[in-house]
């Protein structure tokens, strides 16, 4: 029998206090003095003063606003982008650390700075010019504006080439008409990464279409529909987006026309990744292992789950 090794991220995890340790032969994953005095700050104003509000704010369905400036005043909004942009110039696990904390005390705020963090600062800051960075990517690492990101549609989520959203060239810009669905902090953002299908090329080039503006909430033609009605982390707030002859100019576009299918994807592993470390802050406090269960999107034609499979979460 062949032997197999296994993963290096097999390793075991302890949560202990809201810290991670992981053992793996020959590296040195401690935490580093700034990167504990993070973690402090950030479980500190958790424990505080998100987690004395965190029922209330799902139970009424709130945009916690006066959490979200305190947030700003920390510098959890821009955690891992430099200073000279509004961040806080930290690194990738000072932003984790933060998540974990703000989760382990409320999804919805864990959520919503995720968003801002991960979906909107870093694909700004990756492919924004530099007066898009100056103008944009500025206030909202800093807090003085709230972003979101805009990809999903009716029929359309991780596949972006199947949206049915159009940009067409008019004069020295774009008209956009679409529909888009589930976007976070939709209700009470200022600022988009939108996505759309450019024409031409059309949507018959498929990912070769794909293109990404920064879109004013605030911009004539934009319109939001009333906040989803969710069963859980209701104080992040989502809603879908109607963009009706919607005129943008070419300073609005984020990259180039028919961007490749590699950047939306590596938007979305940013979110993903900051999904992930909620999740594992939220479950911090469970006093006993919990079982997830993973299942399909099921159409409703199986008598049984098809693909379910199962892990343990600690």
């Amino acid at each position: 029998m062949a032997h197999v090794m296994p993963h290096p991220l097999a390793a075991p995890l302890i949560f202990w206090q809201g810290r991670v340790e992981r053992t793996l032969s020959g590296m040195d994953l401690q935490l580093t003095d700034e990167q504990q005095m993070v973690q402090k700050v950030a479980a500190e104003f958790a424990k505080n003063e998100v987690l004395p509000k965190a029922a209330e704010v799902d139970r009424l369905h709130r945009h916690p606003k006066e959490l979200v400036a305190r947030l700003a005043e920390l510098g959890f909004m821009g955690i891992a982008i430099p200073e000279e942009y509004g961040g806080a110039g930290l690194d990738t696990i000072s932003y984790v650390l933060v998540m974990e904390e703000l989760s382990r005390a409320c999804a919805s705020v864990g959520v919503i700075t995720s968003v801002n963090n991960s979906l909107v600062c870093d694909p700004l800051f990756k492919f924004g010019t530099e007066e898009q960075k100056r103008k944009w990517l500025t206030p909202l690492a800093s807090g003085k504006l709230l972003g979101c990101f805009a990809l999903s549609e009716p029929e359309a989520g991780s596949d972006a080439a199947a949206q049915k959203t159009i940009a067409k060239p008019s004069g020295d810009g774009f008209v956009i008409n679409g529909v888009k669905n589930w976007i976070t902090n939709g209700p009470v953002a200022d600022v988009c990464i939108l996505f759309t299908m450019a024409n031409p090329p059309g949507r018959e080039a498929g990912h070769k279409a794909i293109t990404a503006f920064i879109l004013p909430m605030d911009t004539a033609g934009v319109r939001t529909g009333p906040p989803d009605k969710k069963l859980g982390i209701r104080g992040s707030q989502s809603c879908q987006i109607f963009l009706d002859e919607v005129r943008l100019g070419r300073e609005h576009l984020l990259g180039e026309v028919g961007i490749t299918r590699s950047a939306p994807r590596s938007f979305g592993l940013a979110g993903r990744g900051g999904d992930r470390v909620g999740h594992e802050g939220t479950l911090q406090d469970e006093p006993e292992p919990v079982m997830v269960w993973l299942n399909c999107a099921c159409t409703g034609s199986c008598s049984r789950p098809c693909c379910s499979r199962r892990r343990w979460c600690r």
